[in-house]
């Protein structure tokens, strides 16, 4: 249960855009796509043209969701990743989330980039 006056938030998720949305336990999936829109600049999508999916639970796939839906029915809780799509002329785009390269080695990195600390001794350290 989440205490009351605590905001919820959720990530949306298109290539390689996130955008983070704060909504209520009350919302509905259609004033989730508001709150998209108005929170991407220069978006000239309406809601209507917009598309929510939420990752099925197994990760086979994706789940399209109903606007009408209030967010908790359609499975939506406090840091879920929704994923969305526009229709352009028609069509509904694919849903394209970037996958993430991971880090090189870090400790490699970061021996390379500290200097020593250790005082050494030597003709050529005079």
């Amino acid at each position: 249960m989440i205490p009351p006056g605590k905001p919820l938030y959720i990530r949306a998720r298109r290539n390689k855009t996130v955008v983070f949305l704060c909504y209520d336990s009350t919302d509905n999936v259609a004033s989730l796509k508001q709150k998209l829109c108005a929170a991407i600049p220069n978006c000239d999508k309406t809601p209507q043209q917009v598309r929510f999916y939420i990752r099925r639970p197994d990760g086979s796939g994706y789940v399209p969701l109903n606007e009408t839906d209030s967010v908790t029915s359609a499975g939506v809780q406090n840091e879920t990743d929704l994923y969305y799509t526009f229709n352009n002329q028609g069509t509904w785009e694919e849903i394209h989330t970037a996958e993430y390269e991971p880090l090189d080695e870090i400790g490699e990195e970061i021996e390379e980039a500290m200097p020593s600390t250790k005082r050494e001794k030597g003709k050529g350290r005079a």
